[in-house]
């Protein structure tokens, strides 16, 4: 269970990502409270192989951890960092990802990321209108159209 506190921090990171920068912070506070998946990982653990960062949006809440390429390259990563999956990325380099002390990690899946945009739209914009629109209301388009 997270505390208050550790929710609208939770929150803050996240609203710190592009992809979720137009959420609202009661939104990003809801889906911390609900949703987030939260995973604790020790010195020296993988925290994502190149497969899984491919997949999955993670951000570091506590502690630190380095991103590892193929090519020798290490990054430090420290808490607010975000690595993984990018929707305007379609490729990039492979990398893993490897706690260096005790950290903790928020794990965000596609689909959260996703939801998360529809329910940001509704709040920026709660109308009830049904704009599917069915036959009767094309019938009615149709016939305003032609008088």
């Amino acid at each position: 269970m997270n505390s208050v506190a550790d929710c609208k921090t939770y929150a803050g990171f996240l609203g710190d990502i592009p992809a979720f920068s137009n959420c609202a912070t009661e939104v990003l506070e809801e889906f911390v409270t609900h949703a987030a998946q939260k995973v604790d990982a020790v010195a020296g653990e993988t925290l994502c192989s190149p497969t899984e960062c491919d997949q999955n949006l993670f951000v570091l809440v506590s502690g630190m951890a380095s991103l590892h390429t193929g090519e020798g390259v290490r990054i430090s990563l420290e808490k607010g960092d975000y690595f993984g999956w990018n929707p305007g990325r379609y490729h990039g380099p492979s990398a893993s990802v490897v706690a260096e002390e005790e950290v903790e990690v928020l794990v965000i899946r596609p689909q959260d990321v996703l939801q998360l945009e529809l329910i940001a739209s509704r709040h920026r914009h709660p109308s009830k209108i049904d704009w599917r629109g069915g036959p009767s209301a094309r019938r009615r388009m149709r016939a305003l159209v032609t008088t």
